[in-house]
């Protein structure tokens, strides 16, 4: 990316170096108010310094749109103009950019007059809309899920504290399952005590403050009646317990029975290391969006999304998530 002329001769003085060409692309301020060159001399000033850089390929140009998930596309609208004009300004100096690109997600799904050549999704790539007021109503569906497994469960009486601080205090007796999981995962910090995961398909609250590399969970009262660390060798052979929904599997059958019996008794299921907890995305019928996290925080999704830390496995796969 470009954006003056003493990136222009910057870049000449690397592809001399190099020994090769250097492509750029030139962004153009048309309202961001962030970076790029304004149109009238400092465009100018760019396209004469591209003239005198035969090294250096003007191969795309760009701007980027400051309000196009408003409801009101006026002002976007505006700014489309003003990249246009930038555009035959440059084709009038002898300069064609061969890729122009203007839309985020927002224009992507309300403006299509300004795709041009290419678009630039960001949050709709995640599955989320970029804004509640988005005009056209794309079919999205979430495909980022974060989960974890609890490596560590244990009963606690009330008045137990939890966690740094002891910002949490068991008011009755519970279980109380920590997970890896923290504000250096980018997890937020600021949702201590304030956030939720889902755990057996049912939500179970964070207790306590955030740590750097684990939290805990508050299972409920009704985990002490499933709460049991038999060893796995104890357990009936006969059985498994499916990790994301907590239900009994039996053995060759690939569905899943329910939690209660016929009688109302709770189905002997353990909670122990192991168990999957999902931080963000389904799991049976509930689901944590990063649209609900970011209201908890007062935040934007695309913080909660581009927020989980490098460290965190990334596992790809082609099935869809809903």
């Amino acid at each position: 990316t470009v954006f003056s002329a003493e990136h222009v001769r910057q870049a000449s003085q690397a592809s001399r170096r190099a020994g090769r060409r250097a492509r750029v692309h030139l962004k153009v301020e048309t309202g961001m108010g962030r970076i790029g060159a304004r149109p009238g001399s400092e465009l100018m000033e760019v396209a004469t310094a591209l003239r005198y850089s035969p090294e250096v390929s003007l191969e795309g140009a760009f701007t980027h749109f400051a309000c196009a998930d408003a409801p009101d596309k006026s002002y976007t609208k505006k700014q489309f103009a003003v990249f246009v004009e930038a555009l035959e300004t440059l084709s009038r100096e002898g300069f064609k950019p061969g890729m122009r690109h203007c839309a985020n997600s927002a224009a992507t799904i309300d403006l299509p007059e300004t795709h041009l050549d290419m678009v630039r999704p960001g949050l709709s790539i995640y599955g989320y809309l970029p804004s509640e007021l988005t005009l056209r109503k794309a079919c999205l569906k979430p495909c980022l899920e974060w989960k974890t497994r609890i490596v560590h469960v244990k009963r606690v009486p009330p008045g137990a504290p939890i966690s740094y601080g002891s910002t949490y205090v068991a008011p009755r007796e519970t279980v109380i399952a920590t997970v890896p999981v923290g504000y250096a995962d980018g997890y937020p910090r600021a949702l201590s005590n304030r956030g939720e995961a889902l755990f057996r398909g049912r939500r179970v609250r964070i207790a306590g403050r955030v740590c750097m590399d684990q939290m805990m969970l508050d299972l409920g009262p009704d985990a002490c009646g499933l709460y049991d660390l038999q060893s796995r060798e104890d357990r009936s052979r006969e059985d498994r317990c499916d990790l994301d929904t907590g239900k009994t599997v039996k053995k060759g059958s690939n569905t899943a029975d329910a939690d209660v019996d016929g009688e109302g008794n709770v189905a002997s299921l353990e909670i122990r290391p192991d168990l999957t907890v999902t931080l963000l995305g389904r799991q049976g019928d509930d689901a944590i969006t990063a649209d609900e996290m970011a209201r908890w925080v007062d935040t934007i999704p695309h913080e909660i999304l581009t927020g989980i830390g490098s460290r965190v496995p990334r596992v790809y796969t082609a099935e869809d998530v809903y």
